[in-house]
């Protein structure tokens, strides 16, 4: 197989390895130094465009909300949840 095309395992490994950025952000503090300012909104929207395109509705439309709360202003999330209410 060529390295450069993605295995049968690769897409279940890059959705755990997402969940686990997202779980991380979840637990570490929004204010510390450490921590980029837009990491948890940007990590928690692809998870919920992961989830959607899964077929996950609510568990997508949870996480999109979760980034709107880590960042309000964040425009793509906010495309995002609008254009997953209009399904």
């Amino acid at each position: 197989m060529n390295q450069g095309q993605p295995g049968p395992a690769q897409p279940q490994l890059a959705f755990a390895q997402l969940q686990l950025a997202a779980q991380l952000f979840d637990a570490s503090s929004a204010t510390s130094i450490d921590t980029p300012g837009w990491g948890h909104a940007e990590a928690y929207l692809a998870l919920g465009r992961e989830l959607q395109a899964r077929g996950d509705q609510l568990g997508a439309r949870n996480w999109i909300e979760k980034s709107l709360i880590a960042a309000p202003d964040y425009k793509a999330a906010q495309r995002q949840l609008a254009l997953l209410v209009r399904r």
